[in-house]
């Protein structure tokens, strides 16, 4: 009914999209990738790109009202630019779309737990209910989840590679081998797609389903299953390499953890910025992984990667020449390794000569070894940004990372940047292989 199709939230400027981008999200044991995965499609695309596209978000979530609360306020926080272009938008379902779970039968095909049955179950429902909401925003749907990198140029490549098609007869698209990832449907075949999914909702997983929806379309019960596979190719045609790799372990089923990789990906190219540090000597306590120095982040020409930190760990920076530092920016973490951040990490400073007590900031704490303690990473993001004021700090000699606490995540840093200058100075990107 029309009641029950209804967003129970919906922020969006209603913008119509050449290629409709639908994100599912909901929540997880551990790790959310969500804010990381936004940041890789965004990236991957230019202007002209955003421009043309919509991307939707959708928080299925029906047990935890504070997270789907949360999850808004965080986009809003991060990604209010594209919130108000219309380039991204948020919905959220509600409830009565969705059956009582409790009453599933028990399932005769693969012997699933009850926990499980419902998962794909709503699963399946989720889907139905994105491609519903999704079929009058575009001309194209693309299907993606909440824990993958895109690769750059990935929005002009899909338009490219479906003007080369020679027939129109295809209905889907794999920009992906994996799962549902990387899925292209055309908008005006949605409904056909919604339709099925909602009649075997509790038969089988969503990516079986559409694969056996193409048997019932073109398959010949009285031929061979290889003529079966032949005609398949034409409604269902693989782009390779593929487009969008899977980098979440968690799964959203409770207790599952799935390290699924797409080979065809091939090696991820990550963008390092390079900036313009004072020179400085370098030391940690944490074990470098490989080639992946702390010298080397420092000077924008790969990414740092250390083990799991223990207690008290840090990360100094002496300088060479006592300097001005105006502005800061760490950032943890990256792509394809979005949990392999700093977690209650604190920022550091020693002052050449110590700060006038009518002149300390509120916020700063004197250390027992004379650093002031002046911000703390956040967790969510893994980064740190702010400012400092020379006239109160003067020439700073020292710089430390702390990490106060054990982590069971190794660390990436994938960016340094300790300016003296009041305006961004030109970064100049590098781009290193993550193997």
């Amino acid at each position: 009914s029309q009641h029950t199709i209804q967003p129970k939230f919906k922020q969006s400027k209603n913008r119509f999209g050449s290629i409709v981008i639908g994100i599912p999200t909901i929540k997880r044991e551990k790790a959310s990738y969500l804010l990381e995965t936004l940041k890789s499609v965004f990236d991957a695309m230019n202007e002209v790109e955003k421009n043309e596209a919509v991307v939707v978000i959708f928080i299925p979530e029906l047990d935890d009202q504070s997270f789907v609360q949360t999850t808004i306020e965080n986009l809003n926080r991060a990604y209010n630019y594209e919130l108000e272009s219309g380039l991204l938008e948020i919905v959220v379902p509600p409830a009565e779309f969705y059956p009582n779970f409790t009453l599933l039968p028990q399932d005769r095909v693969f012997n699933d737990s009850r926990e499980r049955v419902k998962w794909r179950t709503k699963q399946n429902y989720d889907f139905s209910y994105m491609m519903a909401y999704c079929q009058k925003r575009g001309i194209y749907y693309l299907q993606l989840e909440d824990d993958v990198v895109a690769k750059s140029g990935f929005f002009s490549t899909i338009k490219n590679f479906i003007t080369e098609q020679k027939s129109n007869d295809w209905m889907i698209i794999e920009f992906s081998q994996l799962g549902f990832i990387g899925k292209l449907f055309k908008c005006s075949q949605l409904k056909y797609f919604v339709n099925f999914f909602l009649m075997f909702a509790n038969n089988k997983p969503v990516d079986w389903l559409f694969d056996i929806m193409l048997d019932v379309k073109i398959c010949n019960p009285d031929k061979p299953n290889e003529h079966c596979l032949r005609s398949k190719t034409s409604l269902k045609i693989r782009y390779k390499p593929s487009l969008f790799q899977h980098v979440g372990i968690q799964s959203s089923l409770k207790g599952k953890t799935q390290k699924l990789k797409d080979k065809d990906f091939g090696k991820s190219f990550l963008s390092i910025v390079a900036h313009q540090n004072p020179l400085a000597k370098i030391k940690t306590s944490l074990k470098t992984y490989m080639k992946h120095s702390i010298d080397s982040v420092y000077l924008g020409s790969n990414f740092f990667w250390s083990m799991s930190p223990v207690e008290n760990d840090y990360i100094l920076f002496q300088f060479y020449k006592p300097t001005f530092i105006r502005r800061y920016y760490i950032k943890s973490g990256n792509p394809e390794h979005p949990e392999d951040k700093l977690y209650n990490a604190t920022f550091h400073i020693k002052t050449q000569r110590p700060i006038q007590t009518e002149k300390i900031p509120k916020n700063y704490i004197l250390t027992s070894d004379n650093f002031y303690i002046i911000d703390t990473f956040s967790n969510q993001l893994g980064t740190i940004k702010g400012k400092i004021d020379p006239n109160v700090t003067g020439l700073i000699s020292e710089v430390r990372i702390h990490i106060p606490t054990k982590s069971d995540t190794w660390v990436i840093i994938s960016e340094i940047d300790l300016s003296s200058k009041d305006k961004n100075e030109k970064k100049v990107s590098k781009f290193v292989s993550s193997k």
